[in-house]
């Protein structure tokens, strides 16, 4: 629930940038159209880019390289 909390008032905020960024008044029919066009454009970049994070993050390789001169038994402790 707070996700989806917390998702929506990202949302409201990118909306209210947009209306203040672009100088709209609501009350207008045509500003209206304007702002759902560049409100869904606006949407479409965000999870463009969500997209492309995700498969970056994907594609990462996290594990480092297992070279054998690298590879020692120093982790290990052996006790007499």
């Amino acid at each position: 629930m707070r996700f989806i909390l917390i998702i929506l008032i990202i949302l409201l905020i990118g909306a209210f940038f947009i209306i203040s960024n672009e100088h709209l008044s609501i009350s207008k029919k045509e500003n209206v159209k304007r702002f759902f066009n560049l409100y869904s454009n606006w949407l479409f970049n965000v999870f463009d880019n969500i997209k492309g994070l995700t498969a970056n993050v994907i594609n990462t390789r996290w594990l480092p390289k297992n070279n054998s001169s690298n590879q020692s038994n120093s982790s290990i402790i052996k006790i007499n």
